[in-house]
C-alpha cells in the first residue's frame, strides 16, 4: 500500500476505476422505494 499510495498517477487511476466500478448504494433504492410508495412523488430528471 505504501508504495502504490506513493505512486500518485497509479494511484489515481485505481481510485477512479474503482469508484467507477460502484454501483448504487442501497440507499438510493430505499429512498426512491419511499418516495414511490409512501410520498407519491417520482424523481426529477437531472
Amino acid at each position: 500500500m505504501d508504495a502504490l499510495w506513493n505512486d500518485k498517477a497509479r494511484w489515481n487511476a485505481i481510485a477512479i476505476r474503482n469508484t467507477a466500478s460502484v454501483g448504487f448504494f442501497s440507499s438510493d433504492r430505499t429512498i426512491r422505494q419511499y418516495a414511490k410508495d409512501i410520498w407519491g412523488v417520482t424523481a426529477t430528471p437531472a
